[in-house]
């Protein structure tokens, strides 16, 4: 079997089981409406799939926001508020993705200029500079949004809307996914560079040690253990050179040890 081909079905079969092990994240909610009931949705068929997710509400969110809806979703403990839960450590644990249920344009100028004066924008923050994945339910922080027009917001001159879409870039150059919130299931389910890139997997599965203990490494040695960036025998073994010249060929490294 080709040498790339093999990589490629073990990359696969371990994104497969990476898939299955259930995902944790953590959901904020700013202040925006718009896309807010869709976005509940979303939230609740994660969780129906298998997603342990935790919610954090800002302080619009609270006064703007149908929270009773975000409660029946949510156990207690697992609801945090910007300003009343003293103890957020935990929320800063590793998690699988960051996901902003409802983005405001507010919380976006922020995020944006790094500012983080608030437990959801000092989340982003953080997750930004860990490298974890965020995505963002862009609906009401969208001046293009159909919904904007029937409530009479659509009367923003273009400067406006340059310093809006501005600050989205800026979002998007860190890597934050910019969706509506009608597809946050369907991206965070099915996409699979959310978690784990293929190059990255093979990158893994590659950078794996194998242990040869042998006292004669043979050609056949390294040709069956080819996917396996490094090899390790014991530092008496001998390496015959048909052996040397097949790692040397195919990039496996042989360490005595």
């Amino acid at each position: 079997m080709d040498f790339d081909k093999m990589i490629q079905l073990i990359a696969q079969e371990v994104l497969k089981k990476l898939q299955n092990i259930p995902k944790k994240g953590i959901v904020l909610f700013t202040g925006g409406n718009i896309g807010f009931k869709e976005s509940i949705s979303q939230i609740v068929k994660l969780k129906e799939s298998g997603w342990n997710l935790r919610a954090v509400l800002s302080k619009e969110a609270v006064k703007s926001l149908d929270v009773e809806s975000i409660k029946e979703n949510f156990d207690e403990d697992d609801i945090f508020i910007d300003g009343k839960n003293s103890d957020t450590k935990g929320l800063y644990s590793e998690i699988d993705a960051l996901i902003i249920a409802s983005l405001t344009i507010n919380s976006a100028a922020k995020i944006s200029t790094g500012v983080a004066d608030t437990l959801p924008t000092q989340l982003a923050a953080h997750c930004i500079m860990n490298g974890t994945r965020i995505i963002a339910a862009k609906d009401a922080c969208d001046l293009r949004n159909p919904s904007r027009h029937q409530l009479g917001y659509d009367k923003f001159p273009n400067s406006y809307f340059q310093m809006v879409k501005g600050h989205l870039d800026k979002l998007e150059s860190y890597g934050i996914k910019l969706i509506n919130a009608q597809n946050l299931y369907d991206y965070l389910l099915n996409s699979k560079d959310v978690f784990y890139k293929e190059n990255e997997i093979e990158e893994q599965v590659m950078d794996m040690e194998f242990k040869l203990d042998k006292r004669i490494i043979s050609r056949e040695d390294i040709v069956s253990n080819s996917m396996k960036k490094k090899i390790v025998v014991p530092i008496n073994a001998m390496i015959t050179s048909l052996a040397q010249d097949i790692a040397r060929e195919i990039g496996v490294e042989i360490i005595k040890r």
